[in-house]
């Protein structure tokens, strides 16, 4: 398994209410897709945490948010995880927030987990 090209992007749902939303692209070989008996037909949990990016220090907001499980229909699936969060939660610092996503993609069966972060995007909560 792996995660392709992740994208992040907010919204600003009312003046103190945000919408994050993180999309990506999952590959699987085609043993952790098919069913047996030519394959194993693993399960997948995805989810992912919001860190504030600081350049020392970077803040972790929130744990593992977003989290779904499925099972992969094909050897590339694209997979959008969203969460809302309070401005007042992304607000760690005087001024703007740097905002990034580390996402988990987890194999359930095995308890095997890859990771990978996102860019960074600038918010003003």
């Amino acid at each position: 398994m792996n995660i392709g090209p992740l994208s992040l992007s907010a919204q600003q749902l009312s003046s103190n209410k945000w919408r994050l939303t993180v999309r990506y692209t999952a590959t699987f070989s085609p043993q952790e897709v098919n069913p047996p008996p030519t394959g194993l037909n693993f399960t997948f949990r995805d989810s992912f945490q919001i860190w504030e990016d600081d350049p020392v220090n970077d803040d972790q907001i929130t744990g593992w948010v977003g989290v779904s499980s499925f099972n992969p229909s094909s050897t590339s699936v694209t997979r959008t995880l969203s969460h809302d969060i309070s401005g007042d939660d992304l607000d760690t610092e005087l001024g703007g927030e740097e905002i990034k996503v580390k996402v988990r993609l987890r194999n359930v069966d095995l308890n095997f987990p890859i990771h990978r972060w996102s860019g960074t995007i600038g918010l003003a909560p």
